[in-house]
């Protein structure tokens, strides 16, 4: 009876270990997913010796301090600077997100930079180099500079004052017209002048001369030809 007594609360102290051990993971795997700090109408600014590089403002910024990660949503907008601290171009997007390691930053959906200088850059995707201050991105790209001339293409990197750029893998977009046209400076009488017409043959077809046979020798008939009116006069 003695030995039942004992055994009876050590086997209750083992359920309640393994019980433990079974609902720790799952308050571990919660706790991951809940950011550490969260802020509506948020600013944050990078800088480097005092002058500015970026001012971002954001509707919603999140952090998650055990991933080094900061999300950002709800109307993204970032103020770029150039070397001098002078503003040279804005970003707009619908979400963010921030790499806390080395505050590098990738902006998602409906990306659109305007540059001071008054180029405009469309893209889904687009990642800025805190350190390099450089803009990069392997999605589709569109640019429409100030003069009107505008580019496609897939991949784009860049200054982030948009001031030297290069497309990765630009498409050029030529109009229905441009081929055969000859010169864009070809006068319009030139242009509207009447083509001559040519003879058409239908050398493909079994009626063409070429298709006929050769007639033989021996059933070639001499052909009398008419005195020619001015000879007999």
């Amino acid at each position: 009876m003695r030995k039942e007594y004992f055994l009876l609360p050590l086997l209750m102290l083992l359920l309640s270990c393994a019980q433990e051990d079974k609902v720790q993971p799952g308050v571990t795997e919660v706790t991951k997913d809940i950011p550490s700090q969260v802020s509506f109408n948020t600013s944050m600014r990078f800088t480097t010796e005092g002058r500015p590089r970026a001012v971002l403002h954001a509707g919603r910024i999140r952090t998650y301090d055990a991933q080094r990660l900061t999300l950002l949503d709800s109307n993204v907008h970032v103020d770029f600077y150039d070397q001098k601290g002078f503003h040279s171009s804005q970003m707009f997007s619908k979400s963010a997100k921030i790499n806390d390691a080395n505050k590098n930053m990738t902006a998602y959906e409906h990306v659109h930079i305007v540059s001071d200088s008054g180029t405009i850059v469309d893209t889904d995707s687009l990642e800025w180099n805190n350190q390099a201050q450089t803009l990069h991105s392997e999605a589709a790209v569109r640019i429409a500079e100030a003069n009107g001339r505008i580019t496609t293409g897939i991949g784009f990197e860049s200054d982030q004052n948009l001031s030297h750029y290069r497309i990765l893998h630009p498409i050029i977009t030529a109009p229905k017209d441009a081929l055969g046209t000859g010169s864009a400076t070809t006068s319009s009488n030139a242009t509207n002048a009447p083509q001559p017409s040519l003879p058409q043959t239908n050398f493909g077809s079994p009626n063409s001369p070429l298709f006929q046979p050769t007639p033989k020798s021996d059933s070639v008939r001499p052909v009398k030809s008419k005195p020619d009116s001015n000879q007999a006069r």
